[in-house]
């Protein structure tokens, strides 16, 4: 079987280090470490299909880790979603979602959700937001979503879901109609320059349950 010496520092180390990006003593550690090779500091060697897979398996955790500043635009906007929704600022979702996103919303039946004629789903940020400031504006709301399960699936796009309860109702404050429901929206957060914007979302509903007086 080949084997890759260690001996000529200065090829092999810049050769390692430009493919996964992590200095070489650490690749050699976590060998050590993590798959039980012994590697004696007077001549380190390791066969090229070990070699080969560290290599894999480090590029793989570095593609899927999602950066926390990432992470923390994301979460922000998220929030954002929410409060635009429940206080009924549809014009500034612009800053959230990008023009051509789609949104799907799934029943508990894995069905796409109906109102009448209108099914919901919708292919632009425009249409959508024009449904839902018809639809919402004699209803009052709250949305609360947990923490984000995130995955980096590509260089510019990071895929997340987000647990939701959300409450809705008529305006008085006593009798009328409320509603309570629940599930997961499942998203595509796409980079744009430094920024992150929404690329597509399905709303995966769970619980739904009306209250009338």
């Amino acid at each position: 079987m080949s084997s890759i010496s260690y001996r000529d520092a200065s090829i092999t180390r810049s050769i390692i280090e430009g493919l996964i990006e992590i200095p070489l003593i650490e690749v050699l550690s976590i060998a050590e470490r993590d798959f039980h090779l012994s590697l004696p500091q007077t001549q380190r060697s390791i066969s090229g299909s070990i070699l080969e897979l560290l290599i894999k398996l480090f590029n793989t955790s570095r593609q899927m880790a999602v950066s926390p500043e990432a992470a923390a635009i994301i979460q922000r906007k998220k929030a954002q979603y929410c409060r635009y929704a429940d206080t009924q600022q549809w014009h500034r979702f612009d800053e959230i979602m990008l023009p051509d996103a789609t949104y799907v919303f799934h029943d508990r039946d894995g069905n796409v959700l109906t109102k009448g004629d209108v099914q919901f789903s919708w292919s632009s940020r425009e249409d959508w937001a024009a449904f839902f400031k018809n639809e919402n504006k004699d209803i009052q709301s709250v949305h609360l979503v947990g923490p984000a399960e995130m995955e980096q699936i590509s260089a510019d796009e990071i895929k997340s879901i987000w647990a939701v309860v959300y409450h809705a109702g008529t305006k008085e404050a006593e009798g009328g109609v409320h509603g309570t429901g629940g599930g997961h929206y499942h998203e595509i957060w796409k980079k744009v320059g430094d920024d992150w914007f929404m690329k597509n979302m399905k709303m995966e509903r769970l619980y739904w349950k009306v209250i009338s007086s």
